[in-house]
């Protein structure tokens, strides 16, 4: 500087930030540990947009349902918007808009803590977001309370309601998904006016799933929290096991028929088997025609569950019903056990919950107002844990609808020469692919569009896989390595392992870790492990002794449909699969939740090992 003058004497670009995000940007924090069960690796574009949108519908209608005035929906339109985030092609969760949302809910402010863990937030509020409520004035938090007596009476009215709205729901669900062989003869257009109709009965008004999914974790939590305090052990459990009507369980149970049929029968077993390792095309019912047995057990399980498959809520997964062999094979596994003898005995699943009612009977003979509250609470959630489930099973079906409905366009796409096959359309988002139905669509060249898409997965495959967990800053998709504050490794030592406990019984046995189903073949008496399950692995489970899934809660899926086969399993095993190899001999309590790897000198004779089923 000289006379008040600064002199430029040198500059240069500073070369080394070109690609560093700004510090100074807006912090976003990503998360998949939840969401990759169900968006589990690349996903493709059409996935990700539907995706993205049945989040922000669903969402919008469950904070309507718990009291949220349609003029502060409107305000925050754009949070609930993106919920969802797009990152090297897989999906996760923009996590401070999700607690952004749960801190919308009137009472919030008055009662964080419980409101954190009804909706099941692992981790407390980023600070940031405790300082904005902490702004509430008095008069914001007075007007909160009255929100929340008006949400109270809301979730009243609707649980009061709901018998009703399910009922209104399935039908308006069945009405919907009439007619499937009509998907063929329809245009393009026609296509397009059905995807619609779906979107607007189904997925703008998914409200009984939402009010018995929030009441069936409610009353869960209840009924865990009476045991321990009345009972003085946790009986949730073994009481809600095996009560019928679990529609996710008829699968094994079809397989089990349909092996039962195969073992009988040496020349239907050498075609299953034949059948299965041959092409995708060789697996059809016609296949069958001589043994009408088996071709109709055959023909109906595709019926009632050809949409459950392996990553089902990915909507390029092929469906059971596109290529049976996984089905196939499973039975086939399993009829060779069962004409081999080799099959376990058929085990009493209703007698944990049989017990536990009586340890129940015991506690509180002598608290009669304290049994009725209890019978109550019992019944209630068994009903609505059921229902759960059921209902996540009409989600598989629209989500096969809407498969087959794209899929139909795409082939009317490649008839008109838009488009070179019919799977290309997983590469479109859902509004481009609807766009160019509807005239909204801004670009035409759809092949070309397709191959920078198919160039830019093979570019995510390529790439470091992303943390579970990172924050991001300023442009999400500039500049941002999508590293930083994942969690560490769990590392397991000693030879016990805790979980939770989900279905009683104890199991000695060989570990099978599975990493891939597709490829997954279980020897007798073997123990299923497992990072994580999803919908599609219950035709594993019927071959299984037991199971040890590392994710999971008492109200997921593989704890709900093992309690109800009555297999013993534990879930929530922190660091399991790289604690467990291939081979390694454990024996569990499916009561407990403890795991014990078993040394060589603890190994009992092979003839007497397979199975130790023992009723806790």
């Amino acid at each position: 500087m000289s006379g008040g003058t600064i002199h430029l004497l040198q500059s240069r670009p500073i070369t080394t930030l070109e690609n560093t995000a700004d510090p100074d940007g807006r912090m976003r924090l990503w998360d998949n540990s939840n969401i990759v069960e169900s968006y589990g690796g690349i996903t493709s574009p059409l996935t990700y947009s539907f995706a993205r949108g049945a989040y922000q519908a669903v969402y919008c209608e469950f904070a309507r349902l718990l009291g949220m005035t349609a003029r502060r929906l409107q305000q925050h339109r754009q949070l609930y918007a993106n919920m969802l985030g797009y990152i090297q092609g897989r999906v996760y969760y923009n996590l401070l808009n999700w607690y952004r949302a749960l801190a919308l809910l009137p009472g919030f402010s008055m009662n964080r803590k419980f409101m954190e863990q009804m909706m099941g937030v692992n981790e407390g509020l980023p600070e940031e977001i405790v300082a904005e409520l902490d702004q509430a004035s008095l008069g914001a938090r007075i007007n909160d309370g009255f929100q929340l007596a008006r949400t109270l009476f809301g979730l009243w009215s609707n649980y009061i309601r709901l018998p009703a709205k399910t009922r209104r729901f399935y039908q308006r669900l069945d009405a919907a998904l009439a007619n499937p062989e009509g998907l063929q003869q329809m245009r393009l257009d026609e296509l397009g006016d059905h995807y619609r109709e779906l979107e607007q009965r189904l997925l703008l008004h998914w409200d009984a799933p939402l009010i018995n999914d929030l009441f069936a974790m409610i009353f869960h939590g209840l009924l865990h929290g009476l045991a321990q305090k009345w009972c003085g052990e946790s009986l949730d459990n073994d009481l809600l096991c095996a009560q019928g009507g679990l529609v996710s369980a008829e699968p094994a149970r079809r397989i089990g028929r349909m092996a039962e049929i195969a073992a009988a029968d040496s020349r239907l077993l050498h075609c299953l088997q034949a059948t299965s390792e041959a092409g995708q095309d060789s697996a059809n019912p016609g296949r069958f025609a001589q043994w009408p047995a088996f071709a109709s057990e055959f023909e109906d399980y595709l019926e009632r569950f050809g949409d459950r498959c392996l990553e089902e809520l990915k909507l390029e997964s092929s469906t059971t019903r596109d290529d049976p062999r996984l089905l196939l094979t499973t039975v086939t596994s399993l009829a060779q056990r069962i004409a081999q003898g080799q099959f376990p005995p058929a085990v009493d699943t209703e007698q944990p919950a049989r017990e536990a009612e009586s340890r129940v009977e015991r506690a509180l003979r002598r608290h009669p107002l304290r049994r009725f509250v209890f019978a109550r609470v019992l019944k209630i959630a068994r009903r609505l844990v059921r229902e759960r489930e059921n209902l996540r099973f009409e989600r598989t079906r629209v989500f096969g609808r809407v498969r087959r409905i794209v899929l139909e366009m795409g082939k009317r796409l490649v008839a008109a020469n838009r488009i070179e096959q019919a799977r290309d359309v997983f590469y479109l988002e859902i509004e481009e692919l609807l766009g160019t139905i509807e005239g909204t669509a801004t670009t035409t060249r759809l092949t070309d569009l397709i191959a920078l898409r198919k160039r830019n997965q093979d570019d995510f495959r390529n790439a470091a896989l992303p943390d579970e967990r990172f924050q991001t800053f300023g442009a999400v998709q500039v500049a941002n390595a999508y590293r930083g504050t994942a969690p560490e490794q769990i590392s397991v030592s000693g030879e016990t392992l805790q979980g939770t406990a989900a279905c009683p019984g104890v199991v000695e046995g060989i570990v099978r870790c599975i990493d891939d189903p597709k490829q997954a073949r279980l020897e007798p008496g073997e123990i299923l492990v497992a990072q994580r399950t999803d919908p599609g692995w219950v035709m594993l489970f019927a071959g299984a002794s037991g199971v040890l899934v590392e994710r999971g809660s008492l109200l997921s899926h593989s704890a709900i449909v093992t309690r109800e086969l009555g297999i013993p399993s534990i879930v929530a095993l922190p660091g399991l699969t790289g604690w467990l190899r291939d081979g390694d001999r454990v024996r569990f309590d499916g009561s407990s939740g403890l795991v014990e790897r078993l040394a060589a000198d603890e190994t009992r004779p092979a003839e007497k090992a397979t199975l130790a089923r023992e009723t806790a």
